[in-house]
C-alpha cells in the first residue's frame, strides 16, 4: 500500500479514536460496567489498528519524517494507554489499606445459579485482579464459581469477562490472546501457573499478626507472629534479599530468617562508609545537549562559539541541512514533534532567538551561558533581579492592597538519568453545571497560593472574580493573575471525602509533569496501592496547583519507600502520591516553589501605629456578650462557670480521634529527640491533671458521639519567669467533615480598653504596680455539658497506652478563649463593686488580658488598691503574682507575714510590661534593640525583620521609627523581590542606622509624666514634609515653683505614594493630630484645664476657620472631620523651628535623638508662665494657596444668535399665523 493510502487511513483511524476519546471523557463516570468493558475492547482494537497503520507507515516514508511518525505514534498510544487504565480504574473497587492488608472475601458465600442469564452477569460485580498474590485466592473462587463452571457461557465469553476482570500485570499476561472458545483454558492456566504460589500466599495471610507483642512463653502461634511481623518491617532490600534467598515455594523456618537477618545487619554495617557527593547545581536556561552538532564537542548547539559566528542565515542554512530542530536547536527530530515549550523571544513564534531574522535588542537578556556560571542554589539566593526587569518593563504604579506571588523555577544539571517525580493526582473537580470533570493537579507543599489554568477554568466554566495579584516568574517580566475562583472537588475514585478551596487564575503553572515518560516499571512497582495518579509516569499537562494549605491536611503521613534511588509512595486523602527520584532521559532538574507574600501582611505589622478607633458591636459579637449573661454562673466556691457559645450546632462536627492520635504521635517523635523540652511537656500536663484542670474520661463514656478531639504541641517563651513552656491546643484542626471546634464557636468582641489606652493611663498614676494572673484561663471551669468539646489524647511515655481526657477548663487554642477569660474578670468587677470600688475600678480600666498595668496617686491609695486587689481575685478563683511598683516599698505592707512576697520584683534591673522596657527603680520606660550583625549586602526581608524588633506603641521614638518606615516604603517603591540585593545606596542607609540601634538603649522617658496638685494641659503639634507627617502631644504640668512638660504620645505616617501637595500633606497631619486627641484624652484620667493644638502651616489654619463646603472634597471632608473632633481645642500657630513634630517629619538617627531636646520637652516657651499666641495676616500667598482648593462652581452662560434673515424665512414659508 503507498504511503498517500496509508495516510489517509491513519486519519480515518485517528479521527475515530479521537471521537471515541472525548466521548469516553465525558461519559466515563456514568457508563456501567458493561458498557465500559465494551468500549474498552474498542479501544483495545483502535490501539491495535493504529499501530499497524504507523508501522506501515514508518517503513514507507523518508528518513527524515520517521521520527515525526514515531512521536505521533507514541502520543496517540499514550492517550489510549491513559483511557486504558481510567476505564480499569472505574472498574476496579477502590483501595487505600495504609497497613496493606490483604483484602479478604469469602468465596464460601458466593453462589451462582448455572440457569443464571448470561444479561445479569455484570449484576455480580466481579472484583478485578490487579495481580497481586494475597488477592488470587478470593479472585480465582469467585470468578470460577460465577464464571468458568457457568455451563451456558461459551468460552470466548468466558475469557471476555476474565479481560474484563483483569488489569496491570495480569492483564498483561492474557492480553495477547485473542478472544475465542479455546483460549480461555489456556489463558487461565497462564494465570494459575503465575499467581498460585502456596508460600507468597501463606505470608500474605500471616500479616493479620502486624501488631508483634513479645514472646510469654513457647508458643508456636507467636513464633509464626514472630517471624512474620519481623518479616513485615523490613526495608524493601532486605525484604527482596530475603526473598531470593529461598526457592520459590519454600516457606522459611525460624532460624534461616535469624541468620539472614544477622547476615544482613553484617553487610550493612560493612557497606554504610559511603562518600557524600556533592551535587553541583548551577542555573540554565535550555537543556543541555550532549554533544555539538557543528563542532563535535561537550556543548549544546546554541552555546558554540562557531554557531554564534554566523550570520542568521548562515545558522538557517546549518539547521536545515543537519536535522536539527529549529526550536531548540537539538538534533534528530523535527519542530512538529519539538516538545520544547521555549518560543523565540523576539517574536514569540516556534522558532528558536538565535534564527531570528530581524534584529534583537540585548538589553537586560542572559543567555544559558551566563546563568551557567550561578553559584550553588539556595533557598534564600537571589536568582534574578525580578524588579529591575519589572520597572524596565512597566512604569505603572502597584496599589497598596496588592500582593505578589513569587515563583521560582530552578534547572540543574545533577544527573543525566534521574528525574525527581513531583507529586501529582487526578481529582475530579465540579463544574457550573453540577458534574465533575477530571483534572490533573500538582501537590507543593511550598506554595502559599492554590492555582488553576484558564483552560481548566474555562472547561469548568466556573466564575472568576477580579485579584489584584501580582505574579514575579523567573526569567521573564512580571506578569498579573487572571482573577480568583473556587473549586470544589473529590477523589478520583468514589469516596465520601470533598474539598473546597480558593484558586488564583493564570494562564499557565509549570510545564509538562514529569518532563518525560518514564518506564513503565515504575508504574508496575505500585500496583498493589490506588494511587492518586494512574498516570504518574506519563508527560502530562498540570491543570490546577494545590498549595500548602490544603497540601499537608490532604497527606497522611504514612510513606513506602521502594528502595534507594526509586520513588516512595506517600499515602494522602486523594490516594497514594508518588514522589521522589526516577530514572529518565531528561538531563535537566526542574525545581519549582512558589511563595506568595501579602503586602497586607507588611501594613498589619504598622497596625499598632494606628490610633485606636471604637467600633459598634456586630450582630455575633452581641449574640455572644447576651449568650454569655444569660448562661455564666458560679460554683459554691465563687469560680465562674461559662459555657462554650456556639454560632452553629456543634453535631456537624465530624470524626476527629484519627487526628488527634497522629498529632500525638507526631510530638512524641519531635519530643523524644529533646529530652528537656520532652520533661517540661511532661510536668505541664502533669500539673494540668494534678490541678483538676483535666479529667480522665470514664469508660462507659468513652463513645461518647458528641466530642472532639483537641491536638496539642509546645509553644516555647525563653523571656518568661514562670513557664518557659506550654502547652496549647489547636482547635482549628480540621474534622473528616471538614469543620473544627474553632468553626462552630463565635471569637466574641473586645471587651478590654486598647493597649494604646491602658499604656497612656499608666503614665498618670504617681504610684504604679504591676502584676499579673496566674493561669487566668484555667481558673475558669468549663459546663459540664461542654467539657466533651474538649477532649484530648495523652500518655507520659509512648510505652504506656494512650488516654482520654476532658479539659475541664477554659482552654488555650480555642476561638472563644480570649473573650471568656476577659469577659470573666470583666464579671467579677461588676459583681463585686460595692465591696471593691477601687479594684473594680482598675479591673475594668487597666487590664489587658492577664496583665493588671495600674496605679494611684498616692502610696496609701495604692495599698488600699493592692489590698482589695488581691481579696477581690481571691473570691473569684483567681490569683495575682509577680508583683511590680515603682515603690516596692508598699509590698511590705501589703504582704507582711505573707508567702506572697516571693513573687514580688524588688530588685533594680528592667523588666518587660506589655512589651515596653521599664526600669521599676528609675521609673524610666527604656528601649533596648539587638541590632544584626553588618552584612555587606541587605534585602528587604532582613531589613523588614530588623524593623520589627523596635517596638514603640506609644510612639516615643517616632523620628527614628520614620527613619525606618521611608525607607521601607522606598524598598516597596523599587518594587524588590524579598531576597534581592538593596542599591548600594540603599545598604549605606541601612548600613548606618543599624549600626546606631543599639544607642537606643541610652534613651529615657520618664513613665510618671505629671506633678502632684498641678494644673495640666495639653498641647498637640503637628507638621508635615514631602516624606511623611507626624502629631506629638505634650503634657503641661503648672504647679506653684515650676513647670513640667514631658512627650506623652506621638503617630507618624509616611506621605502616600500618589504625590499631594505639601498644605495637603499639612492637612492631613493636623488630621492625624485630632484622631490622636480624641483617643488619647479620654484615657487620661486627670483633669484637663484646656487643650491646644499648634501647625506651622498658615493655609491649615484658615481652612479650620472656614467652612468645609468653600473647599474641594479632598480639603472640605478633612476639615470637617477635624472640626468635629476638636469643637473644645484651641488651634493656634508655631513657628516652624519651634515645632517638635518637625522631627517625627524628616527622620533622625539615634545618636542626634539622644540631643533633641526640642522633641524631649517640646519648645522652650512651654515652660516659661506665658506662650505665644500669635494671630496670622492673610497675604496673597496665602488666599493663591487657598483658592487652588476652592471648590470649582460651574457658570451658565445664555448665549442668542440673532438672525436678521429668519423672519423674512419664516413668512416666505407660511402665510397664516394660525399654521405657526
Amino acid at each position: 500500500m503507498d504511503i498517500k493510502a496509508l495516510l489517509k487511513q491513519k486519519k480515518s483511524v485517528k479521527s475515530s479514536i479521537t471521537k471515541l476519546l472525548k466521548k469516553t471523557e465525558d461519559e466515563i463516570w456514568e457508563l456501567n460496567n458493561v458498557s465500559l468493558l465494551v468500549r474498552k475492547n474498542r479501544f483495545l482494537e483502535l490501539r491495535t489498528e493504529i499501530k499497524d497503520i504507523f508501522n506501515s507507515i514508518i517503513r514507507s516514508c523518508e528518513d527524515r519524517d520517521e521520527e515525526t511518525y514515531c512521536t505521533e505514534k507514541d502520543d496517540i498510544l499514550d492517550e489510549l494507554e491513559a483511557v486504558l487504565v481510567s476505564i480499569d480504574t472505574q472498574l476496579a473497587p477502590p483501595v487505600v489499606n495504609s497497613d496493606f492488608e490483604a483484602r479478604k472475601q469469602n468465596s464460601d458465600q458466593v453462589s451462582v445459579s448455572s440457569q443464571l442469564a448470561e444479561v445479569k452477569l455484570p449484576t455480580l460485580s466481579l472484583p478485578i485482579f490487579s495481580g497481586a498474590t494475597e488477592e488470587w485466592p478470593a479472585f480465582s473462587n469467585l470468578f470460577e464459581a460465577a464464571v468458568s463452571n457457568n455451563q451456558n457461557l461459551t468460552g470466548a465469553q468466558k475469557l471476555q469477562y476474565l479481560k474484563g476482570s483483569l488489569k496491570s500485570d495480569a492483564l498483561k499476561i492474557v492480553n495477547s490472546l485473542s478472544i475465542t472458545n479455546d483460549n480461555f483454558e489456556i489463558a487461565w492456566k497462564l494465570l494459575k501457573d503465575r499467581y498460585f504460589n502456596k508460600r507468597e500466599i501463606v505470608s500474605s495471610l500471616m500479616k493479620k499478626f502486624i501488631n508483634i507483642t513479645p514472646l510469654s512463653g513457647e508458643s508456636s502461634t507467636q513464633i509464626l507472629n514472630l517471624i512474620d511481623s519481623t518479616k513485615e518491617f523490613l526495608d524493601t532490600n532486605s525484604r527482596i534479599w530475603f526473598e531470593r534467598t529461598f526457592s520459590t515455594d519454600v516457606i522459611p523456618k525460624l532460624d534461616e530468617l535469624l541468620q539472614f537477618l544477622a547476615t544482613q545487619a553484617r553487610s550493612i554495617t560493612s557497606s554504610t562508609s559511603k562518600r557524600n557527593v556533592q551535587k553541583k547545581v548551577t542555573l540554565v536556561a535550555s537543556k543541555a545537549q550532549s554533544q555539538c552538532p557543528l563542532c563535535n564537542k561537550d556543548h549544546s548547539l546554541s552555546k558554540c562559539e562557531s554557531f554564534l559566528k554566523l550570520s542568521v542565515q548562515k545558522r538557517s542554512e546549518f539547521v536545515k541541512s543537519n536535522n536539527v530542530c529549529f526550536n531548540c536547536l537539538t538534533q534528530f527530530h523535527g519542530i512538529k514533534a519539538c516538545k520544547s515549550k521555549f518560543r523565540c523571544r523576539t517574536c514569540k513564534k516556534p522558532h528558536h532567538t538565535l534564527l531570528h531574522f530581524e534584529s534583537v535588542s540585548g538589553r537586560g537578556r542572559q543567555t544559558s551561558g551566563e546563568l551557567s556560571n550561578s553559584s550553588k542554589l539556595s533557598i534564600n539566593a537571589p536568582v534574578f533581579k525580578l524588579a529591575s526587569v519589572y520597572n524596565e518593563s512597566s512604569s505603572k504604579e502597584i496599589p497598596d492592597n496588592s500582593q505578589t506571588v513569587d515563583i521560582t523555577s530552578c534547572i540543574s544539571n545533577v544527573s543525566p538519568n534521574v528525574e525527581i517525580l513531583l507529586c501529582t493526582a487526578v481529582i475530579r473537580v465540579k463544574d457550573l453545571w453540577g458534574n465533575y470533570q477530571a483534572c490533573r493537579c500538582l501537590l507543593d507543599s511550598g506554595s502559599q497560593a492554590s492555582l488553576i489554568t484558564s483552560e481548566c477554568l474555562e472547561k469548568l466554566g466556573l466564575r472568576k472574580q477580579k485579584a489584584n495579584i501580582r505574579i514575579s516568574c523567573l526569567g521573564s517580566a512580571d506578569t498579573r493573575t487572571n482573577g480568583i475562583a473556587q473549586i470544589q472537588f473529590i477523589p478520583y475514585f468514589p469516596s465520601q471525602s470533598s474539598f473546597k478551596t480558593e484558586v488564583y487564575v493564570v494562564n499557565k503553572i509549570v510545564g509538562m509533569l514529569p518532563h518525560q515518560n518514564l518506564d513503565l516499571s515504575y508504574s508496575d512497582l505500585f500496583n498493589d496501592l490506588t494511587l492518586a495518579d494512574p498516570m504518574f509516569h506519563k508527560s502530562s499537562q498540570v491543570d490546577i496547583l494545590l498549595g500548602i494549605d490544603l497540601t499537608l491536611p490532604l497527606l497522611k503521613g504514612q510513606t513506602l519507600s521502594m528502595g534507594e534511588d526509586k520513588p516512595f509512595a506517600v499515602r494522602s486523602e486523594l490516594g497514594w502520591v508518588i514522589g521522589g527520584k526516577a530514572s529518565s532521559f531528561s538531563p535537566t532538574l526542574h525545581v519549582n516553589n512558589i511563595h506568595l507574600v501579602s503586602d497586607d501582611l507588611i501594613h498589619k505589622f504598622w497596625e499598632l501605629d494606628s490610633v485606636p478607633q471604637t467600633h459598634p458591636l456586630t450582630s455575633l459579637e452581641r449574640s455572644c456578650e447576651e449568650y454569655f449573661k444569660e448562661t455564666h454562673s458560679r460554683d459554691k466556691d465563687g469560680r465562674y462557670i461559662v459555657r462554650l457559645p456556639f454560632n452553629s450546632c456543634p453535631t456537624q462536627l465530624g470524626q476527629s480521634k484519627q487526628t488527634a492520635i497522629r498529632r500525638l504521635f507526631s510530638i512524641e517523635r519531635h519530643l523524644s529527640c529533646d529530652p528537656e523540652k520532652y520533661n517540661r511537656y511532661r510536668q505541664f500536663m502533669n500539673e494540668y491533671l494534678k490541678l483538676n484542670h483535666m479529667i480522665v474520661v470514664p469508660e462507659s463514656e468513652l463513645d461518647k458521639p458528641n466530642s472532639y478531639y483537641l491536638p496539642h504541641h509546645a509553644v516555647l517563651r525563653d523571656s518568661s519567669s514562670t513557664t518557659k513552656l506550654r502547652v496549647v491546643f489547636d482547635g482549628s484542626c480540621k474534622t473528616s467533615s471538614e469543620h473544627s471546634l474553632n468553626d462552630c464557636l463565635m471569637v466574641g468582641p473586645r471587651v478590654q480598653p486598647e493597649l494604646f489606652q491602658i499604656l497612656i493611663q499608666f503614665r498618670v498614676f504617681q504610684v504604679a504596680v504591676c502584676a499579673d494572673v496566674e493561669k487566668m484561663f484555667r481558673q475558669i471551669k468549663v459546663h459540664e455539658d461542654d467539657v466533651d468539646w474538649q477532649r484530648i489524647l495523652w500518655r507520659n511515655s509512648p510505652e504506656d497506652a494512650i488516654r482520654e481526657y476532658r479539659l475541664v477548663t477554659v482552654t488555650y487554642g480555642t476561638a472563644c478563649a480570649p473573650f471568656l477569660s476577659t469577659r470573666t474578670l470583666r464579671q467579677l468587677a461588676l459583681d463585686e463593686v460595692k465591696d471593691y470600688p477601687l479594684a473594680s475600678k482598675a479591673t475594668l480600666c487597666n487590664f489587658y488580658v492577664d496583665d493588671l498595668l495600674g496605679g494611684a496617686g498616692s502610696r496609701e491609695e495604692t495599698i488600699q488598691l493592692v489590698t482589695e486587689m488581691q481579696a477581690m481575685m481571691k473570691k473569684g478563683g483567681f490569683h495575682l503574682r509577680k508583683w511590680i511598683s515603682n515603690e516596692p516599698s508598699i509590698f511590705r505592707e501589703v504582704f507582711i507575714d505573707s508567702q506572697e512576697k516571693e513573687f514580688v520584683h524588688l530588685d533594680d534591673g528592667d523588666c518587660k510590661v506589655l512589651g515596653l522596657g521599664w526600669s521599676p527603680s528609675l521609673d524610666v520606660f527604656r528601649f533596648t534593640v539587638v541590632p544584626d550583625q553588618l552584612e555587606a549586602t541587605y534585602t528587604k526581608r532582613g531589613v523588614l525583620s530588623q524593623m520589627a524588633r523596635v517596638f514603640d506603641p506609644l510612639g516615643l521614638l517616632s523620628p527614628c521609627v520614620i527613619f525606618m518606615k521611608i525607607l521601607l516604603q522606598q524598598l516597596w517603591q523599587g518594587k524588590f523581590s524579598w531576597d534581592q540585593p538593596l542599591p548600594d545606596e540603599l545598604s549605606s542607609i541601612w548600613r548606618t542606622f543599624q549600626e546606631e540601634l543599639h544607642l537606643l538603649k541610652r534613651v529615657t522617658f520618664p513613665r510618671y509624666v505629671l506633678k502632684p496638685n498641678a494644673v495640666v494641659e495639653v498641647h498637640g503639634f503637628c507638621d508635615a514634609s514631602e516624606k511623611a507627617y507626624c502629631a506629638a502631644i505634650y503634657i503641661r504640668c503648672i504647679s506653684i515653683d515650676s513647670i513640667r512638660v514631658s512627650l506623652l504620645t506621638s503617630k507618624t505616617r509616611v506621605a502616600p505614594l500618589k504625590v499631594q501637595s505639601l498644605p495637603r500633606l499639612e492637612l492631613c497631619s493636623a488630621l492625624l493630630l485630632a484622631n490622636l486627641l480624641q483617643a488619647t484624652l479620654p484615657a487620661l484620667t486627670v483633669r484637663i484645664s484646656e487643650t491646644f493644638a499648634w501647625s506651622d502651616s498658615k493655609i491649615t489654619l484658615a481652612w479650620l476657620k472656614s467652612e468645609p463646603r468653600r473647599w474641594q472634597p479632598f480639603v472640605a471632608n478633612r476639615v470637617a472631620q477635624i472640626q468635629e473632633l476638636t469643637h473644645n481645642v484651641h488651634w493656634n500657630f508655631v513657628r516652624g523651628l519651634e515645632n517638635p513634630a518637625d522631627c517625627g517629619t524628616r527622620g533622625i538617627l539615634p545618636t542626634k535623638l539622644e540631643q533633641c531636646d526640642l522633641w524631649f520637652n517640646g519648645p522652650d516657651w512651654l515652660k516659661s508662665s506665658t506662650f505665644p499666641n500669635e494671630e496670622f495676616e492673610e497675604n496673597p500667598q496665602l488666599q493663591e494657596d487657598m483658592s487652588a482648593e476652592a471648590k470649582r462652581t460651574p457658570k451658565v452662560i445664555m448665549l442668542n444668535v440673532v438672525d436678521e434673515n429668519f423672519k423674512v424665512e419664516v413668512f416666505q414659508k407660511f402665510s397664516s399665523w394660525n399654521k405657526l
